[in-house]
């Protein structure tokens, strides 16, 4: 399915070029951690991107937008859904405020619970897959 077009295209358009240049050099595991991920969310962020390489699609994590010091949990360019925020990690008013940020610059948000079967059925449900 993905080639990285989806993936490449998104970060010239939307990634901080500093998060490009230190996290790019391995394409193989380009997940990111934050320390103050729970366990949940850990486990919810893994499941997301094993089931995105899985069905072919290009992910990354806690990715540094340009719009500033917000940064995604996960990355699927290719979805129609390209922002996924785990409600787990961070509180409604800040999910919100992504939510605004993100839709102004016309990215599509999803932001689902830290429990990777209900996650990963949301996304599917909002991509009509």
């Amino acid at each position: 399915m993905s080639d990285w077009k989806y993936l490449n295209d998104f970060k010239r358009k939307y990634v901080d070029k500093g998060y490009q240049r230190k996290s790019w050099n391995d394409m193989h595991f380009p997940l990111r951690e934050k320390q103050s991920w729970t366990d949940d969310t850990m486990r919810t962020t893994i499941e997301i991107c094993m089931w995105a390489w899985k069905n072919g699609y290009a992910w990354m994590t806690e990715v540094k937008m340009l719009s500033g010091s917000r940064r995604a949990d996960v990355v699927i360019p290719e979805l129609g859904t390209q922002i996924i925020e785990i409600y787990d990690s961070e509180g409604f008013e800040s999910i919100n405020q992504k939510k605004e940020e993100y839709e102004n610059k016309g990215l599509i948000f999803l932001a689902v619970p830290a429990d990777p079967e209900k996650a990963i059925s949301l996304i599917k449900e909002a991509n009509n897959l």
